[in-house]
């Protein structure tokens, strides 16, 4: 008698007991039927007893509203306000459609700013777009699909000068240097027997060299002549005392400057002789090369357009693949939002 009185007891207390009929989450909670109705408050917790969800039973359902950063990867549980589980003991459920539907809605935000940023660059774009188009056709060498290489003007004859080329002029500044130093020197050595110092006749015979060549006559050249003079006065006042050392070593200076001088004159002869020549090769090849730089300037222009219209269709392409994965999240989410499903099983 006694087994059977604490049978029924039991069978009594078992039948009282609130267990779950159902469990499902949907894109914002979580929803528990039970199996009649009671009037406490349920806590939805981790395995660190933290809470992340509380309610109080509607009759027979639990409602969790459960906030968008709950993990699908944690076991959670349900216990009662006397915590008591509400699943079997160390039974536990994962909860993954809140983390999959904020998802959705993350992408779409993300889709949208793309989408904007594209709208706004395109706009930009289409301006530069605009201004390049109008740019490439006022251009008078585009003919609509490619620039034209304009006629070439005439290039002047070849000038007349001393010399027809590099090496002619070279030579001849040699030879006429070589001419005026041997001059210079004659003369100045035939005066060198005379009273009148060497300075002055040196600048005498510089003089006359000159004159006789139909070449003018500075002050610099004076100069020069006044003091290969000097040096040629000095060296002979230095023999003449028997000071030979110091005479040689006036001489290598005599030479020395001499050689000096006489470079001098090749080169400034030869920069003279040859600059007609070197300008007009300089405006030849310039006027040569002239239509196929404006020729290229064109084709910058054809360049900047393709590279804007590039950048352009890019945008475009931008703003059209955002949309459609904009559309695309858009159904999913509002499928979402009507969709329900059982969360896993686990081991709480």
């Amino acid at each position: 008698m006694r087994i059977i009185y604490l049978l029924v007891l039991l069978m009594i207390i078992s039948g009282c007991a609130v267990k779950p009929k159902y469990v499902v989450q949907t894109a914002t909670g979580l929803e528990v039927g039970l199996n009649r109705g009671t009037g406490k408050e349920y806590r939805l917790v981790d395995r660190y007893n933290r809470a992340i969800g509380k309610t109080k039973a509607t009759e027979k359902t639990l409602t969790f509203s459960l906030p968008p950063y709950t993990s699908p990867k944690v076991c959670y549980a349900v216990f009662d306000d006397k915590g008591e589980p509400l699943f079997d003991d160390n039974t536990g459920i994962m909860i993954t459609s809140i983390y999959d539907y904020n998802q959705k809605l993350r992408q779409k935000n993300l889709a949208q700013k793309k989408q904007a940023a594209c709208v706004r660059k395109q706009k930009a774009c289409s301006d530069r777009l605009r201004h390049a188009d109008t740019e490439l056709n006022k251009h008078e060498l585009f003919n609509g699909n490619t620039c034209n290489l304009p006629p070439q003007r005439a290039v002047p004859p070849f000038p007349k000068t001393i010399c027809g080329s590099k090496r002619q002029c070279k030579d001849l500044a040699h030879d006429s240097c070589m001419k005026n130093l041997v001059d210079a020197e004659s003369c100045a050595a035939a005066l060198l027997k005379t009273n009148v110092h060497s300075s002055i006749t040196s600048v005498s015979c510089g003089a006359l060299v000159a004159s006789l060549n139909g070449e003018k006559y500075g002050i610099g050249s004076g100069l020069q002549d006044m003091f290969t003079g000097y040096l040629d006065e000095t060296t002979k006042e230095k023999i003449e005392t028997g000071e030979y050392g110091q005479a040689a070593g006036i001489i290598a200076l005599r030479l020395a400057f001499t050689y000096l001088r006489t470079q001098s004159c090749k080169d400034e002869f030869f920069n003279a002789a040859y600059a007609p020549i070197q300008n007009w090769r300089w405006e030849k090849n310039y006027i040569e090369r002239e239509p196929y730089r404006a020729q290229e300037k064109c084709n910058t222009l054809i360049h900047k357009y393709n590279s804007v219209f590039k950048e352009f269709n890019a945008n475009q392409s931008c703003i059209d693949a955002s949309e459609k994965k904009i559309q695309s999240l858009s159904k999913s989410i509002e499928k979402a939002k009507a969709s329900t499903s059982a969360p896993k099983v686990c081991s709480f």
